[in-house]
């Protein structure tokens, strides 16, 4: 039960992250959510998490996209649309940290031990 609701968390914090994005001058401030979002949602629920990772990622290109489409002006100019894809690296990050952390949290079973066979 908690895949939908780590889809459902992930789709509200792509869409913070792209109005945050959209309407500050300053990326630190989306970076920051972008990569807090994508730690705490891997570390919560690991199984699946570079799916969400990305999706969270995707979501400054999608902002921009909309924002372009729908005519709203920019707080500030970007050069190359493609550069926006960028944000995806944040997110990867915060994803892998936060993986880390929960196998940290939770370990696997301990290795099989070498065991002969009885003779």
């Amino acid at each position: 039960m908690t895949g939908p609701i780590a889809l459902l968390l992930t789709v509200a914090a792509g869409v913070l992250v792209g109005v945050i994005d959209v309407r500050s001058v300053e990326v630190q401030g989306s970076v920051g959510v972008l990569f807090a979002a994508a730690f705490f949602l891997a570390a919560w629920h690991p199984e699946g998490a570079w799916r969400r990772g990305l999706m969270l990622g995707m979501s400054v290109p999608l902002a921009h996209l909309v924002s372009s489409v729908t005519g709203h002006a920019l707080p500030y100019t970007v050069d190359s649309p493609v550069s926006t894809l960028l944000a995806v690296v944040p997110a990867m990050l915060g994803t892998m940290v936060g993986m880390a952390v929960s196998r940290l949290r939770h370990p696997t079973a301990d290795p099989p031990s070498e065991k002969l066979p009885p003779r």
